[in-house]
């Protein structure tokens, strides 16, 4: 019997996926990003921590505009083929579980690729290769 020698997965990834109205919407993953967009995620996601979520507060109306734009940014972003139409039928709350979804599902996928690194790495501790035991400095002058 041969052996196999080559192995071809199909062009799209394996995705995670959030479902609106019963329809996939699929998420793209940390390495589908580039640096740029990683950074314009965690600025905004600081930028709502921020702004806080006070409803009662006076113009809590524009700080929730606000906050629902750099939502709308970081779904725009994560989601992929999500509509805008949809996305702006979504309130504040689905809107933060979508994002959260995609954190979370970030978050799994990079502690599964961390534990299969730590598996596959040489350890650092148990035995390590004896050192010499004659001196490396040059011997005395004598005379």
């Amino acid at each position: 019997m041969g052996q196999k020698i080559l192995t071809i997965d199909t062009l799209e990834p394996d995705r995670d996926f959030i479902a609106i109205n019963g329809k996939p919407y699929y998420l793209r993953s940390d390495e589908e990003l580039s640096l740029t967009q990683i950074a314009r995620i965690r600025r905004l996601s600081r930028d709502i921590k921020a702004k806080g979520l006070e409803f009662d507060a006076p113009g809590a109306e524009a700080d929730l505009e606000g906050i629902d734009a750099y939502v709308d940014q970081i779904l725009d972003t994560v989601v992929l083929g999500l509509e805008p139409a949809l996305r702006d039928a979504l309130n504040i709350t689905q809107k933060f579980m979508v994002a959260r979804a995609f954190l979370t599902a970030s978050s799994a996928r990079r502690a599964k690729v961390e534990a299969e690194e730590k598996k596959q790495a040489p350890s650092t501790s148990g035995y390590s290769s004896p050192g010499s035991s004659g001196s490396t400095e040059a011997a005395p002058a004598t005379g």
